[in-house]
């Protein structure tokens, strides 16, 4: 008989805690427009494509043009669980990438980044998760406060290619989703908003 006087708050404990886990799930988890095709060939693992992003298909390194595997391995000879990843745009991506990349997934001491390449070997960019919202330089918290109110910020990337540091700052309110790079100093550098 004690365990009914218990029942009401075990059960509200569960699903608790199954609710919390459903919100970690990140913006890039599979959705219902998500493909899964199985290995077809010895270089090809596995293809997921994420809504509005773009084909991704897990590859073996064999698979990866030598000179993009020799660059990376040349520049990040610390790399550790490397996965390699042939990008392919689809239309709505609209980032200027208009032909595929390669990138390597990988951790450094620790730390996960993603490296992209040309299939001819130029390093286009290296990003990395940016954890604390806090951390970002003031005049970018400032620009995402002041040009987007109301947005909830979901997963910040900071971005490194040749030319810039940048932040991508990936945010959503209600059904509205935008996908910002700020320059360091708040600017922006490109957008992209969906309703």
């Amino acid at each position: 008989m004690k365990f009914l006087n218990y029942f009401p708050a075990l059960l509200s404990t569960v699903l608790l805690v199954t609710s919390c886990d459903d919100a970690k799930k990140d913006d890039k988890t599979p959705d219902a427009e998500t493909t899964t095709v199985a290995k077809t060939d010895e270089n090809k693992v596995t293809t997921v494509r994420y809504s509005g992003d773009g084909n991704r298909t897990v590859v073996t390194k064999t698979a990866v043009p030598a000179q993009v595997a020799t660059t990376f391995e040349e520049k990040f000879v610390k790399a550790d669980k490397v996965e390699w990843v042939k990008y392919d745009p689809i239309e709505e991506d609209n980032w200027d990438t208009d032909k595929d990349y390669y990138f390597a997934n990988y951790e450094m001491d620790g730390i996960p980044y993603s490296t992209w390449y040309t299939p001819e070997g130029d390093w286009i960019k290296t990003t990395t998760p940016f954890k604390d919202i806090k951390g970002l330089p003031l005049a970018v918290s400032k620009a995402i406060a002041d040009g987007f109110p109301g947005f909830e910020v979901v997963e910040i990337d900071k971005e490194n290619d040749k030319n810039m540091d940048m932040y991508e700052v990936e945010m959503k309110k209600g059904e509205e989703k935008a996908k910002v790079k700020f320059l360091p100093n708040g600017d922006v550098f490109k957008a992209k908003v969906k309703s």
